[in-house]
């Protein structure tokens, strides 16, 4: 496996766990008549935000442990541009290095 696809995969699980909170979330929402509890609202707040802090500071490159979740992540997604990254923005490490 290269740390590319090791980063791809990280980052489709995470988007993966966005998309159940959303789902959850407006699932409650037309249970609920549009009246979300707080307890139910502030749970799957903070399961997003959970999400988007481990994008932030748990998705490193495994040279330089520089952050690069949010540096490079969203171009890392099969559905983003088509020119993906090639190299770690910190330390220049090929992303298609065998882990």
């Amino acid at each position: 496996m290269t740390i590319a696809q090791s980063i791809t995969r990280r980052l489709l699980a995470v988007w993966g766990f966005f998309a159940i909170v959303f789902l959850v979330f407006a699932l409650a929402a037309v249970v609920m008549g549009r009246q979300v509890s707080p307890v139910l609202f502030a749970v799957l707040f903070v399961l997003f935000a959970g999400g988007a802090l481990y994008i932030q500071f748990a998705i490193r490159c495994p040279r330089c442990k520089g952050n690069l979740g949010f540096t490079i992540g969203q171009a890392m997604l099969p559905i983003a541009s088509r020119r993906k990254p090639r190299f770690c923005p910190f330390c220049g490490v090929s992303l298609d290095e065998e882990l």
